[in-house]
């Protein structure tokens, strides 16, 4: 062993770095993220879906994405308020054939015969002031209050032509030309 006046350093101990506590905790921080990652790319249902929208905090490519997933599957659904959101996130995503598609399935054109109850309208502007002007031109029209409805459909015009939004701006142009 060498000199006996000297003294050897005993080998280096190798220190654990994975202990089983480290390993726990690195599991349920994967764990988590896991799910966090895959909630954010599942949609909602439909419902979900018009309250999320409704509630602002969305940016703007997944408010585009709810806003297509609505205008899909909204007017296949059998509910009247989803027809709705459908119908009208079409319009925000300026999709005329979707528009016209779900028109068709709410009794219209030109304007839509089958309404949602008035508490099953909540969420329906789907967070945007020009889409609930829009919503409830289109109910006025459709009870025959040509007052509001003319009134309605001059706010949704001034408010497409100032956020640039040329379907919208169609609509309330045919509108307000066949009403008297």
């Amino acid at each position: 062993m060498g000199d006996p006046g000297t003294t050897t350093l005993p080998a280096p101990r190798r220190e654990r770095v994975f202990t089983p506590a480290l390993v726990v905790f690195l599991v349920l921080v994967f764990g988590f993220d896991a799910v966090a990652w895959w909630r954010r790319d599942a949609l909602p249902s439909l419902g979900e879906a018009m309250v999320e929208l409704a509630d602002g905090d969305l940016d703007r490519p997944e408010r585009e994405r709810y806003l297509a997933y609505l205008s899909e599957l909204g007017p296949a659904s059998a509910s009247v308020r989803e027809q709705w959101a459908g119908m009208l996130a079409a319009v925000a995503l300026g999709d005329r054939p979707r528009f016209e598609q779900a028109l068709q399935v709410l009794g219209g054109p030109p304007v839509p015969t089958r309404f949602p109850a008035p508490p099953e309208a909540e969420f329906l502007d789907l967070g945007e002031p020009l889409l609930g002007n829009l919503a409830a031109a289109l109910r006025a029209e459709g009870d025959g209050d040509r007052q509001l409805a003319r009134t309605r459909w001059s706010q949704v015009q001034n408010q497409a032509r100032l956020c640039g939004l040329a379907l919208p701006k169609e609509l309330a142009g045919a509108a307000l030309a066949r009403l008297p």
